[in-house]
């Protein structure tokens, strides 16, 4: 069964973080900056596809560099968004498809009176277009002024 080395994001106990972050770099010869990012308090896996002895060899090597790790089973990899280990979850699980959740409650027509409603044939004039005339506007009382 192949498994997953996932760091949780923590130090063991009585590491300090700047101490992990450096024996971690060194490990995996990173910068710095990218091996503590990777004790930024989120879990992230680092490897998967391992037998079972090149794991235990990973998490020896990572709690001597301080840094706190777990052993995953690779048939089901955990997703991304893992809760940190201070933030309870309850333990909820996915309902298999097809399922029926919740019963549908039946629901009353509207009342809506439509009996003075009809439709016409496809195609059908609906109104005979009516001549709008042209509106009188008297405008002999107006003037333009000469420009100043």
């Amino acid at each position: 069964m192949p498994y997953a080395i996932r760091l949780t994001g923590q130090t063991l106990p009585g590491v300090a973080t700047p101490e992990a972050a450096a024996r971690l770099a060194a490990l995996f010869k990173l910068p710095t900056e990218k091996a503590a990012a990777l004790l930024g308090g989120q879990p992230i896996t680092i490897k998967t596809g391992l037998d079972e002895a090149t794991a235990e060899k990973y998490l020896a090597a990572l709690a001597k560099a301080g840094v706190a790790a777990t052993r995953l089973s690779d048939e089901h990899p955990p997703t991304t968004d893992t809760p940190s280990p201070q933030a309870a979850a309850p333990d909820w699980t996915i309902a298999p498809v097809g399922v029926i959740l919740s019963e549908s409650k039946a629901v009353a027509p509207p009342a809506v009176d439509l009996s003075g409603l009809s439709l016409a044939e496809p195609g059908a004039i609906l109104a005979e277009p009516t001549e709008i005339p042209e509106p009188k506007i008297d405008i002999s009382g107006l003037k333009v002024l000469p420009e100043r």
